[in-house]
């Protein structure tokens, strides 16, 4: 028995070897240089670099950061380098005092548990007698402000003819000064106030210390304490939208163009029919202030937590929750009446679409049969995905798109519809 054990943990650290070998060999450097604003007022140039594993086809650089340096260069010091290992970038560099320090975010199990597990999910650490040492947070500068890019976004703008991305060689504060982050921490934004947002998560180490201590927790999100009690209005409107989900009725939809022409998408038009990618669903631009987010939801039982669905956030401050394991790509659509909430539906070939009225007052679920679809969905090339929208025009009337995209960047920057359907779908009398 014990050597079965044995071979065990020998074949478990030979496929750990294997896939980090396998990850740095197919992985991708982009290197910048970036302007970054000190406590003191002063600007300096650092020298920056991004290293990017494979993804899910190994292509490489197209995956998750494996890690991440800055280079900088103080008088009378000379360069000055600092390598970070994780995937969520550093938030400052900055000399303070005349001491250099840098703070990078605490996210996770393993993270949080090889730190001690800090409150405020944020390390700093500080450059003395030629190399970094840990301080605490309470003990680091007050008045530092976060001054590194925070997203590939702003050097991932453009690619040369073989498709390989070219990063921008210069990021300047006035270009991350126009970058806007929902769901993290933005530019110039006070330490403190990025600690009080990153303790709010799930997976900061506040939170997980919290939930180590509970056993059961049910439909939490990164955007909620997941200690704070649970309202049971939410999850009896839960139960509600499931149930309808299971007697949902089925309609056809009606096929109302087939186009095999080729046609550019520009990043507005992909805007304007797709809608904005909001972290864990597209949420179209006529919801405008009726939908201000999607929230990934999640369960926890006896120290295992799994997805469990959807939350949709209200302008008016409702939400409505929607059940669901496997975390199909999710679409949400507004009219002056109606929210429309569409997900692929158990056949990749229906959609179910929850309707609720404005204020998040269920109406009726219906199953959608997209007839066809295979004229679609048939192609294999990696390089492509299959994209799919709905556009409300009235109460009982969506057209649904459905089309073979291919882009280089990522699908928001604009790419090409090589294959198109365009449907209409009348829904059942209410």
């Amino acid at each position: 028995m014990s050597d079965i054990f044995v071979n065990a943990s020998i074949a478990k650290t030979i496929t750990f070897i294997a896939i980090t070998l396998l990850a740095h060999a197919c992985s991708d450097t982009e290197k910048w240089k970036e302007d970054i604003l000190l406590t003191s007022g002063d600007v300096i140039t650092i020298r920056r670099s991004e290293t990017r594993g494979p993804d899910e086809f190994f292509r490489p650089g197209r995956g998750i950061t494996i890690s991440s340096s800055l280079v900088a260069n103080i008088p009378p010091l000379g360069d000055i380098e600092y390598t970070h290992q994780d995937h969520n970038y550093p938030l400052l560099f900055d000399k303070v005092n005349n001491n250099l320090w840098v703070a990078f975010p605490i996210l996770g199990e393993e993270a949080c548990a090889s730190y001690g597990y800090p409150k405020e999910s944020i390390v700093f650490k500080e450059y003395l007698n030629g190399k970094w040492r840990i301080v605490k947070f309470s003990d680091a500068p007050k008045n530092t402000k976060v001054n590194l890019a925070q997203s590939s976004n702003l050097w991932y703008r453009s690619i040369d003819a073989s498709g390989r991305r070219i990063s921008q060689a210069h990021i300047t504060i006035e270009t991350k000064q126009m970058e806007t982050y929902t769901h993290w921490v933005g530019h110039e934004m006070p330490i403190e106030q990025a600690a009080d947002f990153l303790r709010t998560l799930s997976n900061s180490c506040e939170q997980l210390q919290c939930l180590a201590k509970m056993n059961h927790r049910d439909f939490y999100t990164n955007n909620e304490n997941p200690c704070t009690p649970i309202k049971k209005d939410l999850a009896t409107h839960r139960q509600r939208n499931a149930e309808a989900e299971q007697q949902a009725q089925l309609v056809v939809a009606k096929i109302e163009s087939f186009s095999t022409k080729p046609e550019i998408l520009t990043k507005d038009n992909y805007r304007n029919l797709k809608g904005d990618w909001n972290t864990s669903a597209s949420i179209t631009t006529n919801c405008n202030s009726i939908v201000t987010r999607v929230d990934t939801a999640r369960k926890s039982t006896d120290n295992q937590t799994r997805l469990a669905g959807y939350q949709i956030v209200l302008g008016n401050g409702e939400k409505i929750q929607i059940e669901e394991q496997n975390l199909s790509e999710m679409n949400v659509a507004c009219d002056s009446s109606t929210i429309y909430v569409a997900r692929k539906w158990r056949d990749k070939n229906d959609l179910v679409i929850h309707r609720f009225s404005i204020e998040g007052k269920l109406i009726d679920a219906t199953q959608v049969s997209l007839p066809d679809a295979i004229k679609i969905n048939a192609t294999t090339d990696k390089e492509r995905r299959i994209i799919w929208a709905i556009s409300p025009i009235n109460h009982n009337l969506i057209k649904v798109h459905l089309i073979d995209y291919d882009y280089s960047i990522a699908p928001h920057f604009g790419g090409t519809a090589n294959r198109s359907l365009v449907y209409s779908v009348i829904f059942k009398n209410d």
